[in-house]
């Protein structure tokens, strides 16, 4: 195909028909939802990062010589350069590793209760991944999954390589840990001991699940993979497998023609140096504080996305931070820089319209500040601390010192050939613009196994001196894709790549809208099938032009469910660590004190009583919200009121917004309880004798008790009735005085419900 037959004919030559016209909103809604789906994906993407990022920030190093010890030498037994760092996150119910540059192993915070074989049997698995370089290859994958988010089966053989990973971690670590066979004991030990609470969905992407751990487990054990050869028939296999793929993805024709001549299409009277579908802003996006070297620059108007995003990003303020203290926001820009075998990192400049609203958003993210125009976070992360620096009243910079560095030196503009570019101009009038140096893509791909898939989509990179992409908001989302190729013969290849795209898009949706699922067949038919089969995908000269549409808010609506599914279970799982926390605090308080806490524990000096949740302060880490609390003093005294107002979040139902100081967490009080009406003592573990492991000790469920108020909900087992603690689907936690956290299903018969209430009944304690 000659350049000349994918040039563009002149506006009077094809001026688009009255039908077309019509049809002009019509192209559109088909078109945006495969740009819909990359969006959703980098959204995933970036999310499951920032979740692993949270993961380090959530975890305390570990310095035991012992553990130091064993992790330096597994290094040098598997030949591992890398220097390794190893972290307890208790909101971890395995190992993983995270990062490429500076690896870090997380341990659950069980992994004192291992024996030594299962303990050298995690450490050489997460450091034969830091030797493969895994966690890179993950990311590679997933970027992979981005651009084929349409396809279950690129879906399957990423879940495929993460298996071939995890088994090939596998292969290395039973070599020097004494055999298959006792690798396969220990491995096989830790996983009954897993619970069966999830990580939340971006998260994902880059922590191994449950699941995953249980799939190893049966392959190692039934097909014998710890040989070193199953890893790479494995390997081989998912790589024919991905080939299939490729060869069908280049046999796809666009539907509807069987010509192989790009579709040429120009919208008539559209504004000529920015995106349909909204109004252009009233000042450009500008980039600031970008060096020259940047890979990857996105500039965004932070307070229109928010407003666009409406509904999806109220279910979800924890994982975006708070959104009210970004609603001051004018623009953000980011710039990443990717060292060669290094995790990229990023460099914030965010600009608002005035100071209040820049301080407003540093003290709502417990920025720590100085009189120093250089601050520093109260947390560190990865390689070193966070840094922030304020150049004006308006403006906060944010990143690793080394890279604000280097952003304080390129000052409030762009010095990047990203943002220099005609296709850049195009999209200043925007919501967001980013761009992209393919040369980045391309050194990923290079240090990323060989993948058939990455071959089908190498024009993207090879043939790309620039990848940018615009996004404009209104009532409708439109997207566009501005490849610049090197030449026309490289625009050619790009828009062929692109093409094969949308085509297997079209495809694969299709097939999902006959499917017996009827939500996937609903999304099928009303979003991804609109979105790719009204795509706008034009050339001109070596410029290809990919560009999607979507109605926002159908889209937002249609993005409610999935996002609270996500939320939801991170807020279980906060919830779960939440009464975990408790619970050891419990027991720390019974070594002190030889016994649990009174449900009302007696001052012994003025007789005042106070509740439980104060009484375990100092075995929370809030020793000095301890000593605020007045014990000659009633709870709602003047100055106890000041204690009420700082309630810890262990004691608040995960998500809910901390405006009420109601505690969510009660304790089984009552007769023959745990907490025994009257007592002034505290129960003692002879005290229950049903077992500590069938007695319910504290119960998450929504009161309207104040947390430090001595007061707790009655339950009398000798009713025929009992106070409702959650809702029947969901049941509701509840800690067991052995220390275990269990959630009781909704659907417990009374019966069951009073035997492991009780402490003494001597009942025959069922499953539960």
């Amino acid at each position: 195909m000659s350049p000349s037959s994918l040039a563009v004919p002149s506006r009077s030559s094809n001026v688009a028909t009255s039908h077309d016209s019509q049809n002009w909103t019509w192209f559109q809604v088909f078109g945006v939802i495969f740009a819909t789906g990359i969006v959703v994906g980098v959204v995933r993407l970036i999310g499951g990062l920032w979740s692993v990022r949270l993961f380090v920030r959530a975890s305390r190093p570990l310095k035991t010589p012992e553990l130091r010890e064993q992790v330096d030498l597994l290094r040098a037994e598997m030949g591992c350069t890398a220097s390794v760092e190893v972290r307890e996150c208790p909101h971890l119910t395995t190992a993983a590793t995270v990062g490429w540059r500076k690896p870090v192993i997380l341990l659950s915070d069980t992994w004192r209760s291992w024996n030594e074989t299962q303990l050298k049997s995690v450490l050489a698995h997460e450091i034969a991944h830091i030797t493969r370089g895994d966690f890179l290859t993950g990311v590679a994958a997933q970027l992979g999954v981005v651009l084929h988010f349409y396809h279950p089966l690129v879906h399957w053989l990423v879940n495929r390589l993460r298996l071939e990973q995890e088994l090939a971690a596998d292969a290395l670590a039973a070599q020097v840990v004494g055999g298959s066979r006792a690798y396969l004991n220990a491995i096989g030990e830790l996983a009954l001991r897993q619970t069966n609470e999830s990580l939340g969905w971006p998260a994902q992407a880059f922590l191994p699940t449950r699941r995953t751990f249980l799939r190893r487990i049966e392959m190692l054990r039934d097909l014998k993979l710890l040989s070193g050869k199953a890893p790479l028939a494995i390997r081989a296999g998912t790589l024919a497998a991905i080939a299939a793929v490729t060869l069908v993805a280049v046999g796809l024709r666009p539907p509807g023609g069987e010509s192989t001549a790009p579709a040429q299409v120009i919208a008539a009277d559209k504004p000529a140096g920015g995106l349909s579908g909204g109004q252009a802003a009233t000042a450009p996006l500008v980039a600031r504080y970008i060096p020259v070297d940047a890979d990857v620059v996105l500039v965004a108007r932070v307070s229109e996305v928010i407003q666009a995003a409406g509904k999806a990003l109220e279910l979800f303020p924890q994982m975006m931070g708070n959104v009210n203290v970004l609603s001051g926001c004018e623009q953000a820009s980011l710039f990443m820089k990717a060292e060669k075998g290094q995790s990229p990192d990023q460099c914030f400049c965010l600009t608002f319209v005035d100071k209040a609203a820049r301080d407003q958003f540093l003290s709502g993210n417990n920025i720590a500040g100085t009189k120093k125009s250089f601050l520093t976070f109260e947390y560190e992360v990865g390689p070193g601390p966070i840094c922030c620096y304020k150049p004006d009243d308006k403006t906060v910079v944010i990143a690793l010192e080394a890279l604000l560095q280097q952003a304080m030196v390129s000052g409030p503009k762009s010095f990047s050939p990203l943002t220099q570019t005609a296709s850049w101009k195009e999209f200043e009038n925007g919501a967001a613009a980013l761009a992209i140096n393919p040369a980045t893509i391309k050194q990923i791909a290079a240090t990323s196994p060989p993948n058939p898939i990455l071959g089908m989509l190498s024009p993207l990179w090879d043939s790309a001196s620039t990848q940018t992409l615009g996004l404009d908001l209104g009532k409708q989302l439109n997207i566009t894709l501005l490849s610049q190729a090197n030449d026309n013969a490289g625009a050619d290849k790009i828009y062929e790549t692109l093409s094969a795209l949308v085509a297997m898009g079209s495809n694969i949706a299709s097939n999902m809208k006959r499917g017996p699922d009827p939500a996937t067949a609903k999304m099928a038919s009303e979003v991804l099938l609109p979105i790719l089969e009204s795509h706008q995908l034009t050339t001109d000269g070596s410029q290809v032009k990919l560009s999607l549409s979507s109605d926002m808010e159908k889209l937002t609506s249609l993005l409610v469910v999935p996002v609270a599914a996500a939320r939801q279970s991170a807020w279980q799982a906060v919830e779960k660590n939440n009464l975990k926390q408790i619970m050891l605090a419990m027991h720390n308080y019974y070594d002190v004190h030889k016994h649990f806490p009174a449900a009302v524990v007696i001052d012994p000096k003025s007789g005042v009583g106070h509740s439980w949740r104060v009484a375990i302060l100092p075995y929370l880490d809030q020793t000095k919200l301890y000593e605020q609390y007045k014990m000659n003093e009633p709870w709602d005294s003047e100055a106890n009121l000041k204690v009420l107002a700082q309630m810890p979040p262990v004691f608040r139902i995960p998500g809910e917004p901390g405006k009420t100081n109601n505690t969510e967490v009660v304790a089984a009080y009552g007769k023959n309880l745990a907490f025994e009406v009257g007592d002034k003592i505290g129960t003692k573990f002879e005290d229950m004798t049903d077992g500590t492991s069938n007695t319910i000790c504290i119960i998450a469920t929504k009161t309207e008790i104040p947390w430090t108020k001595p007061e707790d909900i009655l339950i009398d087992v000798t009713q025929a009735k009992f106070p409702a603690f959650g809702d029947s689907e969901k049941g509701f936690l509840v800690g067991i005085s052995d220390g275990s956290v269990r959630r009781i299903p909704g659907n417990i018969s009374l019966e069951t419900l009073k035997i492991i209430l009780t402490r003494n009944g001597g009942e025959v304690v069922p499953q539960f």
